[in-house]
């Protein structure tokens, strides 16, 4: 029994697709297989292209589950893509909230360097500040107690002279 022979057709179809504004061009690409019967001469030629057409039907079923899987295939692909750009995503959220986290520590960090620098400035400024004050205070102390002394100095001089004119007066 000789095989049975196979003529491949190639068929080309172009298609222009427009969605949402974009245009896409697909191309596709059919090959159809053509068998030709071949009888022997007992006439088996129509057992056989029977059988051929079992087969081609199991082909059809076949093909229905390549189909299936090509879809299955693609749907696959489609979630393991979405997946992808999902981690690429959260990747980059997450590494923006990282370095903005660590732009508002820096920040602060500054911050409150400069804070600190200007406080003890301020601290460093008051505590010189009170420093001349007791000394001023110092100040105020001797010039008062001398004031004093001299005060009570003249006012005795004032009552010996009141007690000298009282004496001539009497």
């Amino acid at each position: 029994m000789a095989p049975p022979r196979v003529t491949k057709k190639s068929t080309t179809s172009e298609q222009t697709v427009r969605r949402n504004g974009h245009r896409e061009h697909r191309v596709k690409h059919v090959v159809e297989e053509e068998e030709d019967e071949m009888t022997d001469e007992n006439g088996s030629g129509h057992e056989e292209a029977a059988a051929r057409t079992d087969s081609q039907g199991s082909e059809m079923h076949l093909g229905n589950l390549n189909l299936e899987e090509v879809l299955d295939d693609m749907l696959i692909a489609q979630s393991k893509r979405r997946e992808f750009r999902r981690n690429a995503v959260l990747k980059s959220f997450n590494k923006t909230v990282s370095e903005t986290q660590e732009g508002i520590t820096t920040l602060f960090d500054n911050h409150e360097a400069q804070s600190s620098k200007a406080h003890n400035a301020q601290i460093s400024h008051l505590r010189q500040l009170l420093a001349e004050k007791a000394d001023i205070e110092n100040q105020i102390e001797v010039k008062v107690s001398k004031l004093r002394r001299e005060y009570l100095a003249h006012s005795e001089d004032l009552q010996r002279v009141a007690e000298l004119r009282a004496r001539k007066l009497v």
